[in-house]
């Protein structure tokens, strides 16, 4: 969940988000049962860099 706030505390132009994020996921349980909110698994470097590489070439195509 994000917040996007475009004041600060005098009332001046400062954009900046406030953002929510888990640290868990849910997980699909049996037919019939709800979901079951369990810890993610730790991010390797490799999951890093490919997210970055990612986020970084759809910026590029932007502009």
């Amino acid at each position: 969940m994000t917040f996007v706030q475009c004041f600060g505390s005098a009332l001046n132009l400062n954009p900046h988000f406030h953002v929510l994020m888990l640290d868990r996921v849910y997980a699909c349980g049996k037919e019939g049962t709800a979901p079951v909110f369990v810890p993610a698994p730790h991010l390797r470097d490799a999951d890093v860099q490919r997210i970055v590489e990612t986020a970084a070439h759809r910026l590029v195509r932007l502009l």
